[in-house]
């Protein structure tokens, strides 16, 4: 399965600058999933930083209608 739910923008680049990593809980059912962002240079791919992401998906409320007499 892919990461649908994890995101590194921008996905390429050069020089410094910096990479923002978001995620998307909506489809996912509740538990624990685990991604990796890795940023390399092509030239030196041995040579590579990476960050592990782990996301908790709890159980999605379920909002009842309150009804007062």
């Amino acid at each position: 399965a892919g990461l649908n739910w994890l995101n590194a923008i921008p996905l390429a680049g050069s020089g410094n600058g910096a990479i923002v990593v978001t995620v998307d809980a909506t489809d996912l059912e509740a538990g624990v999933y685990h991604g990796t962002v890795k940023v390399f240079d092509p030239a030196q791919p041995d040579d590579q930083a990476t960050a592990d992401v782990v996301l908790l998906v709890l159980k999605k409320r379920v909002w009842l209608p309150l009804i007062m007499r």
